[in-house]
């Protein structure tokens, strides 16, 4: 099922927030020093990273 230019749209402004949030957060890794924090934020990095790599496999 081949998606409309208003879903690719979609996904397309969803892959870019997915990228922004997924910096914020490594660059809040890169700035804390509690370990438990630290471990939170990398832990959201790699929701948000899994999130933008299923998105981009619907555009494949």
């Amino acid at each position: 099922m081949a998606l409309t230019q208003k879903e690719l749209g979609y996904i397309s402004d969803e892959l870019a927030s997915e990228e922004l949030v997924i910096k914020k957060y490594q660059t809040a890794v890169n700035q804390v020093t509690d370990p438990q924090i630290k471990n939170l934020f990398q832990k959201n990095v790699g929701i948000h990273q899994n999130h933008y790599n299923t998105l981009l496999n619907l555009l494949r």
